[in-house]
Parts: structure tokens; C-alpha cells; sequence
């Protein structure tokens, strides 16, 4: 069976489809794109979202201010954007098609050329609204969906690149989680790859803590929303179900310029394994989808 969306009504201009509707060509059930957006169901916490709606529209700098972008040489944007292009040298396909389940405002697109636009997946409207008028601003026009991460809406082996940065880790339920990562393999074509992030518990936690400075409104925000932090065994054996290929390493800006240096691949190395012990992220990289 040929299941796929039809654009039924539409107005807009050459860039999106300012509004209109998606019908599914399999139940005829129609889907709204509202300035811009597709909109799908969303099956989540909506205390949550409803949450994280006000804090980023009344607390967030990208919230308040639509010109406001991070510099992404911060500690804590950079290895982002250098985990993420690494990702990109996994796809086979360089200008296929690239998701970003849970984006959140998607700063970090600004700086990676991916071919094609990416598409950002989010269940706030209101932040992907905020989101898009930024990325106008400056010229740069990606795709835009409102769906829950549990529901990816995508066809199956559609996506050359999935990149999920610490969304999955918000899904209490271990049974909804599951399945929501094994959807989002689902969508992955075979020589495509997924990116995906987690926050990590250290052993030293009370160290890491100690180091970390936070503002009352970020630890209030903490508060408020579930977060599941997990190991590179957890990690690893979670992932492994859906691809034969699971490399898994700490995530720390100075990476990036060892690996520039020649002659210290044993030290990277060394570095990848305490990583693991110290890193408040966790990167997974992963491809050749299991049979």
C-alpha cells in the first residue's frame, strides 16, 4: 500500500505553504500547516509543553529575541556542532533528507550545511514558530513540523540522517521511550545514520555538580520537566536493537582540536575512554540498521 500525504488546500509562496492541509492518502485524515508549520497529533505530557512554552517565550533569549543567536564557539554549542557533522560524514547520501526529532529552536543549524534544509520536529508550536521567524531573518528556510518524537510522521527508510540531542531522555515511560527510539531507527534508510544524545551520569557526580553553575530559572525549568540521564552500557545495549554500529564517546570541545593535532591518536583514544567516566553528554553514532 502507497501511504503518503497529499497537499489537498494551500497558500503561500515559492519558500513554504503558509497554510493549508495534508491529507493522508491511506485514511484521508487531514493535518493542518499553520504559518508555515505541519501540525500532527501530539501524545505527550502536555503540562510539560505547556511548561516549556511559557519558559522559552518569557525567560529564553531566543524566546524574547528573535536577532539573538549563541555564539557557537560556547563550550557547550561547539562540540554540537562538530558531533553533528561527524554524523553527516556517516550518511551516504549527503543531500538526502535530515531530521531533527525534539529541535527545540535548532540554533545550531545556522552553522551546518546539510545540502538540503533540515527538517525540525518539535511538539511546541510556539518554538518552532519563534524558530522559523529567526531562521527568515538570516535567510535560511528549513522544513518545520509539530508531530511528537513518538510519532515521528515520516515514511519508513526516508531520512538519510536522524539527529535526536537529548529528547528521548524526557520520555518517562521505558516502554514509550523504546519504541519511540526503535521509530526513529525506523525511518532511517539503510545507509543512512542516527545521532543521538543523552546526558550522562558520571562517576563523579558530585564533582561534576560542584563545577556546574546554573541559574535558579534553569534548575526551575530542571525541576519541572522529567529527565532520565543513562550510562555508555545503557546507551549502547538501548541502541544496539536497531543498528549493528553503535559508537558511543564523551562529548568535550577540546576533542575537536586533538584531532587536528597528528601524532596523537593514542591520546584521543585515552581521552574517549575517560570521556565516558567524566562527560556530562554522551554521543551515539550509529549505523548499519539491524535485519
Amino acid at each position: 500500500m502507497n501511504i503518503g500525504l497529499d497537499l489537498i488546500t494551500d497558500t503561500g509562496n515559492e519558500l513554504y505553504v503558509t497554510q493549508g492541509n495534508l491529507e493522508c492518502t491511506s485514511c484521508q485524515r487531514t493535518y493542518a500547516i499553520e504559518s508555515g508549520i505541519a501540525k500532527f497529533p501530539i501524545f505527550g505530557n502536555l503540562e510539560e509543553r505547556d511548561y516549556r512554552d511559557n519558559h522559552v517565550t518569557s525567560s529564553h533569549p531566543m524566546g524574547l529575541d528573535l536577532d539573538y543567536w549563541p555564539n557557537p564557539n560556547d563550550w557547550n554549542i561547539k562540540p554540537v556542532l562538530f558531533s553533528i557533522n561527524k554524523a553527516l560524514e556517516k550518511v551516504s547520501h549527503p543531500n538526502g533528507l535530515t531530521v531533527d526529532l525534539g529541535s527545540g529552536f535548532g540554533y545550531y543549524w545556522r552553522h551546518i550545511n546539510t545540502g538540503r534544509p533540515p527538517i525540525l520536529v518539535d511538539f511546541s508550536f510556539d518554538t518552532l514558530y519563534l524558530a522559523k521567524k529567526r531562521f527568515e531573518n538570516i535567510g535560511i528556510f528549513p522544513d518545520f513540523v509539530m508531530a511528537d518524537i513518538t510519532h515521528p510522521p515520516f515514511k519508513k527508510k526516508s531520512i538519510s540522517l536522524v539527529v535526536a540531542i537529548q529528547a528521548h531522555q524526557h520520555i518517562e515511560e521505558t516502554e514509550i521511550r523504546e519504541n519511540a527510539i526503535a521509530k526513529a531507527a525506523g525511518i532511517i534508510h539503510e545507509n543512512g545514520a542516527l545521532y543521538y544524545n543523552q546526558l550522562n551520569t558520571p562517576q563523579f557526580p558530585r564533582i561534576w555538580s560542584n563545577l556546574s553553575t546554573k541559574n535558579s530559572e534553569d534548575q526551575d525549568f530542571e525541576k519541572q520537566v522529567f529527565l532520565r540521564r543513562t550510562n555508555t552500557e545503557e546507551l549502547k545495549s538501548e541502541l544496539s536493537k536497531h543498528f549493528l554500529d553503535v559508537q558511543i564517546r564523551g562529548r568535550f570541545w577540546w576533542r575537536q582540536k586533538l584531532a587536528l593535532l597528528p601524532g596523537l591518536t593514542q591520546l584521543i583514544s585515552s581521552h574517549e575512554k575517560i570521556g565516558k567516566l567524566f562527560s556530562r553528554d554522551l554521543d551515539a553514532f550509529c549505523t548499519k540498521k539491524q535485519p
